[in-house]
């Protein structure tokens, strides 16, 4: 026979169940796409003027290009993607060309898609170099 504080219990216990349940991740895809942006807002880095405008318009086909970037430190190269003007140098998501997508934890350095959490030339942002021998773990150089 079961007592009403056993069945309360129960009952506790499969709410705590659900409830947890309910706190997880749906699906891994969501999961690492939250990770991803928050571990692209550990290290501030500057971004393209365009990028932070959304971009200039612009059309291929009937000649409207992209205005040229002024020159600067990193270079910039702006392509035109999706009628969008974007840095193919910085962009993340036009990284050396449109459409070419950088994946979880690269940021778009020079064009290339890039590692930086574990690159001694790009440690936790474009062009951060770990100075000596020190390794580049986690972002940070010589983190252990």
């Amino acid at each position: 026979m079961v007592t009403s504080t056993t069945r309360r219990a129960k009952e506790v216990l499969l709410s705590l169940l659900v409830l947890s349940a309910s706190l997880c991740p749906a699906d891994a895809a969501g999961y690492s796409e939250e990770v991803g942006r928050q571990f692209m807002g550990l290290s501030p880095r500057p971004g393209s003027r365009l990028l932070q405008q959304g971009g200039s318009r612009c059309d291929g086909n009937t000649g409207a290009l992209c205005p040229a970037p002024p020159p600067s430190h990193p270079p910039r190269l702006v392509a035109c993607c999706e009628s969008r003007c974007r840095d193919v140098f910085s962009d993340r998501y036009n990284c050396g060309a449109c459409g070419s997508r950088c994946g979880f934890g690269q940021l778009c350095c020079g064009g290339q898609c890039t590692s930086v959490a574990y690159d001694v030339g790009n440690c936790g942002a474009c062009g951060a170099v770990c100075p000596g021998n020190q390794r580049c773990e986690y972002g940070a150089c010589g983190y252990a």
